[in-house]
């Protein structure tokens, strides 16, 4: 997560609140309510899921988590919408007064890594957190302005990197990954949406470092024609990847516990469901993004065609 927050304040452009919230209302709120339309549909279908109670919709609208109707992977576009927005009004606030913007950017990173260490501070709000994923989101910006702030410094990096030879680049991000994991292992487990971050000054940094890994990685695969291709297709679906694969997940869940009369939960599965899942859900989620893309592809040429006659 720190990762796509980077990657999504390298390519921020602050604007008027107006135009903001039509912006990224067209692009991050729509996608969020049609997914979670698909999902209620689908949790009302299926003769097992259809124990959700409007309360735990209600729930779900308040949380920014639609958990409940199955479709819990958008939750990161209200996140990113949350995050923007807090970004847009520091920036705002900068240009008039550098100071005081910097100062409530840093008060704001601080709260929200404070919920982390003492989440008894969620206890006045309803279940715990915070409406719309805003509590989380405190720390997230601290990496959306990071890779705002930094980008250029950013670019510099890149274009080092591939001034350098194979053997060079392959070195950097081996030493790079070892530094990471030791990293990782180090703090244990992290969650930004969960507010669970252990060692602060652990979590950053690897944060930082596992973004530059993934930099420096992708710039080497790129460089193979098919794999960029891939890449390329996975980046301009990915949305859609998000809001499939978190039914076909579930779906797959709940035939696993069928066939062997169990009750694993989501993140919890033995390794060889696990891995047995994980290829069926991604051949059954691009089958059906490349099925909707060319049923979108026909319809459209369709529509051309009927409009030049």
């Amino acid at each position: 997560m720190p990762l796509f927050f980077i990657l999504s304040g390298i390519f921020f452009q602050e604007n008027s609140l107006q135009n903001f919230f039509c912006k990224k209302a067209r692009q991050l709120i729509f996608p969020y309510v049609i997914f979670c339309i698909i999902g209620i549909i689908i949790t009302l279908i299926i003769p097992q899921w259809r124990y959700i109670t409007f309360a735990d919709i209600l729930k779900d609208l308040y949380l920014g988590y639609p958990d409940s109707i199955n479709v819990s992977s958008v939750w990161f576009l209200i996140y990113l919408f949350i995050t923007m927005l807090m970004l847009n009004i520091i920036l705002y606030i900068q240009k008039r007064n550098i100071t005081i913007g910097y100062i409530i950017l840093l008060f704001v990173v601080f709260y929200g890594f404070t919920l982390g260490r003492f989440p008894i501070v969620l206890s006045i709000f309803p279940f715990n957190r915070m409406p719309l994923n805003s509590d989380s989101a405190c720390v997230a910006l601290l990496f959306l302005w990071t890779g705002y702030h930094f980008k250029s410094q950013i670019m510099n990096i890149i274009e080092l990197f591939n001034s350098k030879n194979l053997l060079q680049k392959v070195v950097f991000i081996i030493i790079i990954l070892f530094a990471t994991i030791i990293l990782i292992l180090k703090n244990g487990t992290v969650n930004l949406h969960g507010i669970t971050f252990n060692n602060e000054i652990f979590y950053i940094t690897a944060s930082i470092m596992g973004f530059i890994f993934v930099i420096f990685l992708s710039q080497l695969l790129i460089s193979y024609k098919i794999i960029a291709n891939c890449l390329k297709w996975l980046g301009v679906n990915s949305l859609k990847i998000m809001g499939t694969q978190a039914i076909i997940i579930r779906l797959f869940l709940l035939i696993i516990n069928k066939l062997t009369n169990q009750h694993y939960s989501l993140y919890f599965l033995p390794p060889i469901y696990a891995i047995i899942g994980s290829i069926l859900v991604s051949l059954v989620t691009i089958t059906i993004v490349i099925g909707y893309n060319y049923v979108i592809s026909i319809s459209n040429n369709m529509l051309k065609k009927s409009y030049i006659q």
